[in-house]
């Protein structure tokens, strides 16, 4: 099992649940570690609070918080002028409905603290909404969903690291995607199809949410969409 395969490549292991703030951080000081990194978003802030507490390098508690939960993020990006979708808070079908009512259809939802596509749909109209929104709200830990404008065009990543307040972009991709109505990733495609100009606004958006979320060192993984309709 993977269980059994982590076992023989550490000398301490306990089964630990990365949401588990508290359990992640005694046994950090149980086994007075040296170092931290998360294997998954979900482990992030649990990350983030043991490097505080043991004043190890890693992003900050705040950064944590927004780079985990949706709503938070998309609000910050706004504040510093990053451009993002039409976006509404909502945790009942009765409030979803409403937004869904104000943005317009087609658009998407998603929960505001989940990763990996998990309870992920782009809606095309109020009776999608009244299926699909249960198993969105049931896969967030917080029972919160984010009603999107759905935003068309070119989606891809980018990989970076941060080191002594310098940026290094590692690599730019573009994505094949799923059939409708979901949204996970088919392929990724090395180095991303895009034109100069695309690749410089792209270098110019990473530094600017670096900037403007104040991230001082650590990894970067950034999810974009380039429109086919920028109006």
């Amino acid at each position: 099992t993977g269980v059994g395969i982590i076992n023989t490549l550490q000398d301490v292991f306990e089964q630990i649940d990365l949401k588990d703030t508290s359990k992640v951080l005694q046994f950090a000081y149980k086994h007075k570690i040296d170092g931290i990194i998360s294997p998954a978003d979900i482990g992030v802030p649990a990350a983030a609070l043991v490097a505080e507490k043991l004043q190890l390098p890693f992003h900050s508690t705040k950064l944590a918080l927004y780079a985990t939960n949706k709503y938070r993020m998309r609000k910050k990006a706004r504040q510093i002028g990053i451009t993002v979708p039409q976006f509404m808070l909502v945790s009942t079908i009765h409030d979803a409905i409403a937004a869904s009512r104000e943005i317009g259809y087609p658009l998407i939802i998603k929960p505001t603290d989940n990763c990996s596509s998990r309870g992920v749909f782009v809606i095309n109209n109020e009776n999608e909404l009244n299926i699909r929104f249960s198993d969105s709200i049931k896969a967030s830990f917080e029972n919160k969903i984010l009603i999107e404008s759905l935003a068309i065009g070119t989606e891809g990543s980018i990989e970076a690291v941060i080191q002594n307040n310098i940026v290094t972009i590692l690599g730019i991709c573009d994505k094949i995607k799923s059939p409708l109505p979901y949204r996970y990733d088919l392929q990724l495609n090395y180095p991303g199809n895009y034109t100069h100009k695309q690749y410089e606004q792209l270098e110019y958006l990473v530094n600017k949410l670096v900037s403007g979320f104040n991230i001082k060192a650590g990894m970067l993984h950034i999810e974009f969409i380039i429109l086919n309709n920028p109006l």
